[in-house]
């Protein structure tokens, strides 16, 4: 059974003795579960069946009664281990705290004169810190040196004669800054009266300003009351003028607005009169025009006619001529190319009905015909060769 040993004491600065209590309360769980852990590979390799199932089932309550027993001995030697510990604090107290309490009184006796010595230090040092605290600047409030207390006096006396010199010189520059800071903002203060006063003086006079010279550089936050309402008042007294001119112009406008119109309407009635009788020439030109453009037509209307006729005389020579040679083309190559035949003679005849389809009526459109229709003669003839 010792042959089970898988944790080595040593680990945790025990020796083998010591923990053999341990490890002799842990081997039969540890011995057991690989016993089981065998069991267990073994049964892995096997097939899955119900009989294998019923095994797993059995080999698994067999894990956890291990497992239970296991944290049993744990809780039992843990416990033990804390009251061991506990037993052993006991006995370190009962001898240790009586040797402090002993070794403190003998360390007062013995550091008698430089305890008071130090008592005697740090009590100085409190009252000369109290002194300095007093003189600290506000960029070093905190800097208050450790070593004041051990300080000589004659060094002490220099030392705190200089942090209240700077200190005293801190306050003068601070009542200077004070009072300059006081005239810069009296400063801002009129530069402020000084801005509103022209905002308020700028709104006043602002549908003045084209009757004010130079108005866009004028300070008017510099000029005293009297002078303004001067300037004001000129300003006034010239828009008065000029809205007074203003009117005087405006009335002769309207005078000569109603002459303008009385001769614009006599000049209309003029015009009126010229347009009539220039309207009734137009009249009777046009009704000469037409007449001469009637008998021009009719003119036209003639040559279309006999040209148009003309050329159906030629067409139709053309065409006696084209059936006939399409006849004889016909006889001739019948043996020859009999399907190129009826092709080609179904192409001329389609030709020849859409000349015979269309009609035109106005003179323009029959001559355009007329060269269609010579065109797809042509057409034809090429067909036929």
């Amino acid at each position: 059974m010792n042959e089970v040993k898988i944790i080595d004491p040593k680990e945790f600065g025990l020796t083998d003795e010591n923990a053999l209590q341990v490890q002799e309360s842990f081997i039969p769980v540890i011995a057991e579960r690989e016993s089981l852990t065998l069991l267990y590979v073994e049964l892995l390799d096997e097939e899955m069946t119900p009989e294998l199932a019923k095994k797993a089932g059995l080999l698994r309550k067999k894990f956890v009664k291990n497992r239970t027993g296991t944290v049993k001995i744990h809780k039992v030697e843990k416990a033990f281990a804390l009251a061991y510990g506990k037993l052993c604090d006991a006995f370190k107290n009962k001898n240790i705290v009586p040797v402090e309490l002993m070794e403190s009184r003998l360390y007062e006796l013995e550091n008698f004169y430089v305890i008071q010595e130090q008592l005697r230090i740090s009590e100085l040092q409190n009252v000369r810190a109290n002194e300095v605290h007093q003189y600290l600047l506000p960029d070093n409030i905190a800097e208050i040196s450790d070593e004041l207390g051990k300080m000589p006096d004659f060094v002490w006396n220099t030392f705190i004669y200089g942090m209240k010199t700077n200190f005293e010189n801190y306050i003068e520059e601070e009542k200077q800054k004070e009072v300059k800071l006081i005239e810069v903002k009296k400063q801002a203060e009129i530069e402020e009266g000084k801005r509103k006063l022209e905002k308020t003086r700028r709104f006043k006079t602002s549908k003045l300003s084209h009757l004010i010279p130079d108005y866009d550089t004028i300070v008017f936050a510099e000029m005293s009351e009297i002078t303004f309402k001067s300037l004001v008042d000129a300003a006034i007294e010239l828009r008065t003028l000029a809205e007074k001119k203003q009117k005087e112009i405006e009335a002769e406008n309207a005078n000569l607005k109603l002459q303008a119109e009385h001769d614009k309407k006599a000049q209309q009635i003029e015009l009126a009169k010229i347009r009539k009788v220039q309207q009734e020439k137009d009249a009777k030109e046009k009704t000469r025009l037409a007449k001469l453009q009637e008998i021009e037509d009719a003119k036209q209307t003639k040559l279309q006619q006999e040209k148009a006729a003309l050329e159906k005389e030629i067409y139709d020579r053309k065409l006696a001529e084209i059936t006939a040679k399409k006849q004889a083309e016909e006889a001739k190559q019948a043996e020859l190319n009999k399907g190129d035949a009826d092709k080609k003679s179904d192409l001329v005849d389609d030709l020849l009905q859409i000349i015979d389809k269309f009609k035109f009526e106005s003179a323009a459109n029959k001559a355009m015909f007329i060269q269609v229709r010579d065109d797809i003669t042509d057409v034809i003839h090429l067909i036929q060769e």
